[in-house]
C-alpha cells in the first residue's frame, strides 16, 4: 500500500475524521475522550496533556522503562467495507538508551473487525515508523474488505525504553487518487522476489509438478489478510474452467488430482471497487501422467476415524494384537532386550520442575539452556520407554511407571519454565511424548487423570501451532527446531489426542505444511541436507516417522516425495558408514552415524544401498520401530556399481570418491558452496573442502560443537578460519547470514575424473568480485595407483588484498617452505599438499583455537595458513593434493608453462597425469598439452610409462564465468 510522509498533491474533497478527538485536546478524568489505554500488564505508562503537542497543544504519550514493556492508545470506530481508508498521525520519539534494534521508533496496529464485540478481527496489520526526535508524519492507505464493520487503531511504543508522543491522528475514507495509487503498489508487490529466509513461489513458472496435485505456495503481501487463488488449464482463467479458493495462509493443497497437461495459476486479493481483485502474474506448470498422486485429505474425516480406536499413535486397528504376537514370537529376543532396558527406569526419582532460564543476554543462558534439556531428556525418555514396553508386552508394571511419570509432568506449569515460549526443548518434547504415552497407556489412566492430561495438553499443544503460525512457517520454514521438532511433534500430538481435544484445525494446518513442496526445508529434490550429516540422521528419522504416521492416519503416502527418495544418497556419498568425521556442519567432529535411519529408509524405499550402509554400522531399529520397519527379505547391495561421485546442487555439495565401497582404500573429497549460506547448523565455509583417505580424516573441517553458540562455537567453528577455504586480508566470510552463500556452478563425473566448480563470491560482500574454486579429482586406474586432487582457485578482489589459503588437520603438519610443500599424517595415511602457484607463500601453523572448546575430550587441532606476501587485485592458486598410504612415495609434481592456462604434471607409480585449467573466459582456441590438442577449459590426461593414453577427462565451462 502507499506510505506517505507528506500530504498528497491531489484534489481532495474534505472528508470527516472518523476518529474522535484525534488531537487529544479533550481530556476527561485524566484520559483523552474517545481513547482507551492498554498495557497488557506489561508496564507501559500512559500520558496526556497540554503543551507537548505538535502545535503547542495536547498530545498523548506512551512511556516504557524497558524494551520489554508495552503500551498503546486504542480507539475503535465503525467502518463499513469494502473501501480504502487513509490513516495519518504525527509522532516523535525520545529514547532512554539505544534506539530500537528493529528500526521502529513508533508502531501503529490496525484491527479490522468483522465483529468488534466478539473481538473477531481477520486482519491485524502493523507498521513501524523510524525514530524521530522532531515531529514527523506517518501515513498509510489500507483496504477494508466487505466483511469489515469496524476498525481499531492502536498507537504503540515498542522495542526500546523511552517515550513516543502522538498527535493529530486522522482516519478517513481514501480519495480515488489515493486508492488507485494503493492498488498500483499492491499489484507490484504481488510478484516480489523472496527475501533471505523465504521460500519462493510454487509451482515455479514453466516447471513440471513433482506430485499430483501440486501444492501452491506464494509469498505474503503486506496488508493482505485473505488471498484468492485460482488455477485453470486456460491462461485466460475463464470462470467455467477455473477453480477459485480463498485462504488466509499463503499455501494451499488441493484435495483432488489434476488431469495431465499444462496448467496455469495465480493468486490475488479482494479489493474495493472499481477494481474488485488485484492479481499476481500467471504462472504455468505441467502435470505428467506418472506424477505420484497425493491429494490432500479430508481432515474432519481423518479425525473421526482416529477417534474411533486406541492405541493409534503409529498403530492401525488390529496392530496391537499382531505386534504383541510378534513380540512373543520371532521378535522375542529383541523385545526382551527392550524390556530389560525399560526395567532400569522403574522407581527412579521423579525429576523436579526445572528453574526458569536466565534472562536473554545473560552469558549463562546458553549453558543453562543446555543443562536443563540434558536433564529432562533422560527422564522423558524413560517414560516413553516404559510406555513402549507396556504397549508391546502388556505388562502393567511398565505402564504404571509411565503413568507415574506422565502424571508428574502434568503438575508442571504449562506456561512456566517448560513452556515452549520460555524453553522450547522441553516445551516441544513434552508435546511429543506426553500425548504418545497418554495414547499407549490409555487403559491404565483414570477418568480424572485423563481430564488432567487433557487440561494441560490443551495449553501445551496449541503453543506449537501458535509458534508455527506466528513465524508464517509456510514461507519462513528455515529454522531448525520448528521444521523438525514442532512440525513432527504437533502432527503426532494431534493424532494421539484426536477426539479428546479439538485438534482438527491444528491437524489441518500441520498436514498442509507436510504437503508443502518446500518441506523439509533444508534440502531440495536432489536429497541434500544443508545442516550436515549429523543433524541429517536425527531430522530424517523424525521426518520419516512423521511421514509414516501421516500415511497411517490419512492413507496418503508422503514417502513419494523426491527429497526423501534421494536423501539416502546424500548420507551415502557425503558421510560413508566408515567415516571418522562428519563434515560439514554441527556435529562434524563425530564419526558417521545414522545406520538405523538408513535401515528405515532402505525398508520404506526398498533401497539396497541404504541397507548396505546400515549393515556396515551393524545398526537397525528396535522396539516398536522394529515392527514398523521390517526388512522382510530385502537384500543389500554395496555401492560398487554406482557412480563414484555425486553432486547435490540443492545444498551446494559435491562428493567425490575413488572407491566408495572400500573404506580402507577410499579417498573421499568434498567441496561445499551452499546457496543456504551460513545459517542454522551450517557455517561460513563456502568453497571449503575436506579430504579423508585410507580410513583417516586428513584435511578436516575444524572446530567443535560443545553447545549451540558457545564461545568456541561462535568464535571459531562458525567462522571461515575454521574451514579449508580462503581468507581475504585475514578476514573470512559473513557469519550467521543467508547472504554468505555460494553455489556449485558446475559438476561432471567420469570413471577417470570428477570435477566441480564452486562459486563463493557472494560470501565476501564488498571484497571479492570472484572466488571460483575448481576441484579436479583423478581416480586411480589400477590398484597400483593413488588418487590425485588438483585445486585451482581464481580470485579477484574489489581492492588489492592478501589471500590466506587454509588447511586444517588433527595432527601437526610438516612444512617445507622452500619446496612449498605441506604433509599431513595420521595413522597409516598421509596427504601431501604441493603449492605450485603463487610462489613465495608464507607458511605458518598453530594448534590453538581462538577460544578453547567448553567440553572434555575435544583436543586441539592444527591450523595451517599459506599466505601471499603482498596485496594483489587478482590472485590464482594451483595446489595439488596427493593422498597416499604408508609405504608409498607421493607422486612428483611440476608446474607446466602453457599460455593462458595453469597446468601441472603429476608423475606417480605407473601413470603420469597432465592437468590443465584455462585462466581466462572460455575460449575455443586449441591448446597443446603433452602432445595432445584440446579446446577444453578443464583437461586431464593419464599416460603410462610407454606414452600410451589410458584415460582422458575434459570439461567446458557451461557459461561465461561471472
Amino acid at each position: 500500500m502507499v506510505s506517505v510522509l507528506v500530504a498528497m498533491a491531489c484534489s481532495v474533497v474534505a472528508q470527516p475524521n472518523l476518529l474522535a478527538n484525534g488531537g487529544f485536546e479533550e481530556v476527561r478524568d485524566g484520559l483523552p475522550v474517545g481513547w482507551a489505554f492498554e498495557n497488557w500488564r506489561m508496564g507501559g505508562v500512559p500520558g496526556v496533556g497540554g503543551g507537548g503537542g505538535r502545535a503547542g497543544g495536547a498530545a498523548a504519550s506512551v512511556t516504557c522503562a524497558t524494551d520489554q514493556e508495552r503500551g498503546a492508545w486504542r480507539q475503535i470506530v465503525p467502518l463499513q467495507g469494502p473501501r480504502y481508508v487513509y490513516f495519518a498521525a504525527w509522532y516523535r520519539t525520545s529514547f532512554a538508551g539505544p534506539p530500537p534494534a528493529d528500526g521502529k521508533g513508533a508502531v501503529v496496529r490496525f484491527l479490522f473487525f468483522r465483529d468488534a464485540a466478539k473481538w473477531d478481527h481477520p486482519w491485524i496489520p502493523s507498521f513501524g515508523a523510524p525514530p524521530s526526535e522532531d515531529w514527523a508524519q506517518f501515513s498509510k492507505v489500507l483496504p477494508a474488505s466487505k466483511e469489515i464493520t469496524s476498525v481499531g487503531i492502536e498507537l504503540f511504543s515498542l522495542s526500546a525504553a523511552g517515550t513516543v508522543r502522538w498527535d493529530d491522528v486522522e482516519l478517513r475514507p481514501a480519495t480515488d487518487e489515493e486508492a488507485a495509487a494503493a492498488r498500483r503498489e499492491e499489484a507490484a508487490r504481488m510478484d516480489r522476489a523472496p527475501e533471505p529466509g523465504e521460500t519462493g513461489y510454487a509451482p515455479e513458472d514453466g516447471t513440471v509438478a513433482p506430485l499430483n496435485p501440486p501444492v501452491f505456495v506464494w509469498l505474503p503481501v503486506e496488508q493482505v489478510g485473505e488471498y484468492v487463488l485460482q488455477w485453470s488449464p486456460d491462461p485466460a482463467f475463464p470462470e467455467a474452467a477455473t477453480e477459485t479458493v480463498r485462504s488466509s495462509l499463503t499455501i494451499h493443497a488441493p484435495r483432488h488430482v489434476f488431469a495431465p497437461g499444462r496448467w496455469h495459476w495465480r493468486f490475488g486479493c479482494e479489493r474495493p471497487a472499481p477494481v474488485e481483485r488485484v492479481w499476481s502474474r500467471p504462472r504455468s506448470f505441467t502435470v505428467t501422467e506418472d506424477a505420484p498422486r497425493m491429494p490432500f485429505p479430508d481432515v474432519a474425516d481423518v479425525v473421526r476415524r482416529l477417534s474411533a480406536y486406541r492405541p493409534r499413535d503409529f498403530l492401525a486397528p488390529g496392530d496391537l494384537e499382531r505386534f504383541r504376537a510378534l513380540a512373543q514370537g520371532e521378535l522375542k529376543p529383541s523385545v526382551d532386550a527392550m524390556r530389560r532396558d525399560a526395567e532400569r527406569f522403574i522407581g527412579q526419582d521423579l525429576l523436579p520442575e526445572p528453574p526458569r532460564l536466565p534472562p536473554p543476554g545473560d552469558p549463562n543462558r546458553g549453558a543453562e539452556y543446555t543443562r536443563i534439556f540434558r536433564a529432562t531428556r533422560p527422564f522423558n525418555a524413560g517414560m516413553a520407554a516404559c510406555a513402549q514396553a507396556y504397549l508391546l508386552t502388556g505388562e502393567e508394571r511398565f505402564g504404571l511407571e509411565a503413568r507415574r511419570r506422565l502424571m508428574h509432568l502434568m503438575t508442571w506449569d504449562p506456561e512456566g519454565s517448560t513452556s515452549l515460549f520460555h524453553h522450547d526443548e522441553p516445551g516441544t518434547e513434552l508435546v511429543r511424548l506426553c500425548p504418545r504415552v497418554y495414547d499407549w497407556i490409555y487403559p491404565l489412566l483414570s477418568e480424572e487423570e485423563r481430564r488432567k492430561c487433557c487440561e494441560v495438553l490443551a495449553i501445551r499443544i496449541p503453543q506449537l501451532h501458535k509458534a508455527l503460525s506466528d513465524m508464517r512457517f509456510e514461507t519462513h520454514p528455515y529454522s531448525s527446531h520448528p521444521m523438525d521438532y514442532y512440525i513432527s511433534d504437533l502432527t503426532e500430538a494431534c493424532v494421539a489426542m484426536a477426539g479428546d481435544l479439538p485438534v482438527e484445525g491444528m491437524l489441518e494446518y500441520v498436514l498442509t505444511q507436510l504437503w508443502s513442496p518446500f518441506y523439509p526445508p533444508f534440502g531440495g529434490p536432489e536429497g541434500g541436507w544443508c545442516e550436515g550429516p549429523s543433524y541429517w540422521q536425527w531430522s530424517t528419522a523424525s521426518f520419516l516417522r512423521t511421514f509414516s504416521l501421516a500415511k497411517l492416519a490419512t492413507g496418503c503416502d508422503l514417502t513419494q516425495r523426491p527429497w526423501l527418495r534421494n536423501t539416502p544418497y546424500f548420507k551415502l556419498y557425503c558421510n560413508p558408514p566408515y567415516s571418522k568425521m562428519s563434515p560439514f556442519g554441527d556435529g562434524q567432529s563425530s564419526p558417521a552415524g545414522g545406520g538405523d535411519t538408513m535401515f528405515k529408509l532402505g525398508v520404506v524405499l526398498r533401497d539396497p544401498y541404504a541397507l548396505w550402509f546400515a549393515e556396515q554400522q551393524q545398526r537397525k531399529p528396535w522396539g516398536l520401530e522394529e515392527l514398523l520397519f521390517r526388512r522382510e527379505g530385502l537384500e543389500s547391495r554395496a555401492p560398487t556399481d554406482l557412480p563414484q561421485a555425486r553432486c547435490f546442487p540443492d545444498i551446494g555439495l559435491a562428493a567425490m570418491h575413488s572407491d566408495l565401497a572400500n573404506g580402507a582404500r577410499n579417498v573421499h573429497f568434498m567441496l561445499r558452496s551452499s546457496p543456504y549460506g551460513a545459517i542454522s547448523h551450517a557455517y561460513a565455509d563456502q568453497n571449503a573442502f575436506i579430504l579423508h583417505a585410507y580410513g583417516e580424516p586428513l584435511a578436516i573441517a575444524s572446530g567443535y560443537y560443545p553447545y549451540y553458540a558457545s564461545p568456541h562455537h561462535a568464535q571459531w567453528t562458525w567462522l571461515t578460519k575454521a574451514s579449508n577455504s580462503i581468507l581475504v586480508d585475514n578476514e573470512g566470510q559473513q557469519a550467521r547470514s543467508w547472504l554468505s552463500r555460494g553455489r556449485i556452478a558446475q559438476f561432471a563425473t567420469t570413471d577417470y575424473g570428477h570435477y566441480a566448480r564452486g562459486d563463493a563470491r557472494w560470501a565476501y560482500p564488498g571484497r571479492l568480485k570472484r572466488f571460483d574454486r575448481h576441484a579436479l579429482f583423478l581416480r586411480p586406474q589400477s590398484d597400483a595407483e593413488e588418487a590425485v586432487v588438483v585445486i585451482y582457485d581464481d580470485l579477484e578482489a574489489e581492492q588489492p588484498a592478501t589471500y590466506q589459503w587454509l588447511l586444517h588437520a588433527l595432527d601437526e603438519m610438516q612444512i617445507d617452505e622452500a619446496a612449498a610443500t605441506v604433509t599431513v599424517s595420521r595413522g597409516q595415511a598421509h596427504l601431501q599438499a604441493r603449492f605450485l602457484t603463487p610462489s613465495g607463500l608464507a607458511f605458518s601453523q598453530t594448534d590453538q583455537f581462538t577460544v578453547p572448546p567448553e567440553a572434555p575430550n575435544m583436543p586441539n587441532q592444527w591450523h595451517l595458513t599459506a599466505s601471499t606476501r603482498g596485496p594483489a587485485a587478482r590472485q590464482r592458486f594451483l595446489t595439488v593434493l596427493l593422498p597416499y598410504p604408508a609405504g608409498v612415495q607421493p607422486a612428483d609434481v611440476r608446474l607446466l608453462d602453457v599460455p593462458g592456462c595453469l597446468a601441472a604434471e603429476i608423475a606417480g607409480t605407473g601413470l603420469t597425469h597432465t592437468v590443465l585449467f584455462r585462466t581466462e573466459a572460455p575460449s575455443r582456441a586449441p591448446v597443446s598439452l603433452a602432445g595432445t590438442q584440446t579446446d577444453a577449459d578443464v583437461f586431464a590426461l593419464a599416460r603410462s610409462a610407454d606414452g600410451t593414453t589410458k584415460a582422458v577427462f575434459s570439461a567446458r565451462w557451461e557459461a561465461q564465468r561471472p
